[in-house]
Formats: structure tokens, C-alpha cells, sequence
């Protein structure tokens, strides 16, 4: 978690302690799920603020990870220890943005299937 951050920067960052094993048939034996309701369900988590699907987004570099939300999710690239991988650059454009499209209480999802369509449709 990180507390206290300025408006725009994150307000979870959720590590692997927040994610649960994926029991779903086929997945691999350490696959695991991330669920944005473990902060939308918990009002201590949240610091009391409405967080919920359509202003929530997820950054991660798998899909199946996130497939219990996964119109929350803002894919990146994988990191193969290359120096010159720009991913988060891209990452942190997009989320800009997202801020922007959203700045008038747009959901979310609807931003990121924009966003993330025009990328690849010009990718």
C-alpha cells in the first residue's frame, strides 16, 4: 500500500501477498489471481474512499491474472531484464491518459477498452 500519495499516483500497489492460488481448471500449479474487490470489500484498506470497478484500474503483465476483472486491467509488457524496456514509460502515458478521459467521472473500463484499443490498433 501506499498511503498519503498526491492525487494521481497510486493508491495500492498490490505485491503477490495480496493475490489468491488459482484453482481454475488448466491453470498452472503456482497461478495465482488478483481481485480488486479484496480493496473494494475492505473499508479499512480503502482508507473509507469508494473505490469500485469503474474507477479502479490494474497494471500487470497477465491477463490471467486479472481475469476475474479484467476490464480493469491495463496490460504492460513483461520485463526480461532488458535496460532500454520502456514499458513503464508507456504505462505511465496511458494512465495519464486515463486520469484525463475519466476526469468527469467516466467508468473506467470503458476509458481503458479506448485507450487500450488505439494502442493496438497503432501497435
Amino acid at each position: 500500500l501506499v498511503p498519503d500519495m498526491p492525487h494521481g499516483s497510486p493508491a495500492f500497489i498490490l505485491d503477490r501477498s495480496f493475490t489468491s492460488p488459482d484453482h481454475s481448471e488448466g491453470a498452472k500449479k503456482f497461478a495465482s489471481l488478483k481481485t480488486l474487490s479484496i480493496i473494494w470489500d475492505d473499508v479499512h484498506l480503502s482508507r473509507n474512499q469508494r473505490y469500485n470497478e469503474t474507477n479502479t484500474i490494474l497494471v500487470d503483465d497477465s491477463a490471467s491474472k486479472a481475469r476475474m476483472n479484467p476490464r480493469n486491467l491495463l496490460p504492460v509488457s513483461s520485463f526480461v531484464g532488458d535496460p532500454s524496456d520502456d514499458a513503464l514509460q508507456a504505462i505511465a502515458t496511458q494512465i495519464v491518459e486515463l486520469e484525463k478521459a475519466t476526469s468527469g467521472g467516466e467508468d473506467v473500463r470503458g476509458a481503458i477498452e479506448r485507450i487500450v484499443g488505439d494502442q493496438q490498433r497503432i501497435g
